[in-house]
């Protein structure tokens, strides 16, 4: 006799397998394809110049308080 603990998790390891049958397929087929991209909302957008800088002028160091550097690369 299965205890009831092992049929939760029998059961929520049929869920999982379920969620991730579409998943493998996508795989699958793409690999079949040639083409292993990742899905739209997996890409990283790749950051330019202008945004690295301007993503400094935001950052301030917590040792002088600055604009522009964090503590490791402060000057003072």
């Amino acid at each position: 006799m299965i205890s009831k603990q092992a049929e939760q998790a029998m059961a929520l390891l049929g869920q999982g397998f379920q969620l991730l049958g579409p998943v493998l397929s996508h795989l699958v087929e793409s690999e079949k394809a040639g083409t292993s991209q990742e899905p739209p909302c997996k890409k990283k957008k790749k950051m330019g110049k202008r945004s690295a800088e301007n993503r400094l002028r935001h950052i301030q160091c917590l040792k002088c308080s600055k604009r522009g550097h964090i503590n490791r690369d402060c000057p003072n």
